[in-house]
């Protein structure tokens, strides 16, 4: 018997043009040819944070315009500055499930974004915490809290949430909290060029190897190493399709 060949997986573009909580995004990116590509990529290892419809929607009504599509076109004056946005929303090389995300907000911890690589000597980092069992992320302009985790895509994870991620300040005017944050994120990100381009350690001795009775949790189940409050249940994925 012949065997039915594996269906191919969705990427991450899959995911927004599929999910109807995302039309908004998908309508937002429909020009953007390389941002799309970037997406579509079925080897790619990324995080996408996806804002949900009422965010962008929110977002235009934040601008002064009723129609998102006009709101996108009048402040976001080219599709560049528009795709750069989008590029805030992407940790590239990292598949970042709602635990590992929990773990970091615990440390405190930045996400280098894929605009962090467009413009190296940047604050482009997004701040991740946490409050009562959500995880929230913090760029300098505003911040937004996953609502819908876990997305699969291919290699890579979307994660839904409810706002635009800036990394401008929106009104002109940064806060002390603000020029904090952008601090930090760049002493976070000049500490993990350090890092890489220091020698690396003399590898340990492996430990005694589990056997296969010992535990039936993955390693990205662990968070051991990072205390924490009790965990609330992860939000539950949007559906994939209408």
């Amino acid at each position: 018997m012949l065997q039915e060949e594996d269906a191919p997986c969705e990427t991450m573009l899959n995911v927004v043009e599929s999910t109807p909580m995302l039309s908004s995004l998908r309508e937002a990116i429909k020009d953007l040819p390389r941002i799309r590509d970037a997406l579509n990529n079925e080897t790619a290892t990324d995080t996408f944070f996806a804002p949900s419809n009422e965010a962008i929607q929110s977002f235009a009504a934040w601008g002064g315009y009723a129609d998102f599509k006009e709101g996108l076109s009048k402040m976001f004056s080219n599709d560049e500055i528009k795709a750069l946005v989008v590029a805030y929303h992407a940790v590239p090389d990292e598949r970042l499930n709602w635990g590992q995300l929990r773990a970091k907000a615990a440390k405190g911890e930045f996400l280098p974004t894929a605009l962090s690589r467009i413009f190296t000597n940047s604050s482009a980092a997004l701040e991740v915490s946490a409050w009562k069992g959500d995880v929230f992320l913090k760029g300098v302009g505003s911040e937004a809290r996953i609502v819908a985790a876990d997305i699969p895509a291919c290699g890579s994870v979307v994660h839904i949430i409810d706002g635009v991620l800036l990394p401008i300040d929106g009104d002109g005017e940064l806060t002390p909290e603000q020029q904090a944050r952008i601090e930090r994120a760049r002493d976070a990100l000049r500490d993990e060029d350090d890092e890489s381009m220091a020698p690396s350690p003399a590898p340990e001795a492996a430990p005694e190897p589990y056997g296969a009775d010992d535990f039936d949790l993955t390693v990205e189940e662990l968070d051991e190493d990072y205390p924490m409050e009790e965990p609330s249940a992860a939000p539950a994925p949007a559906p994939s399709s209408e």
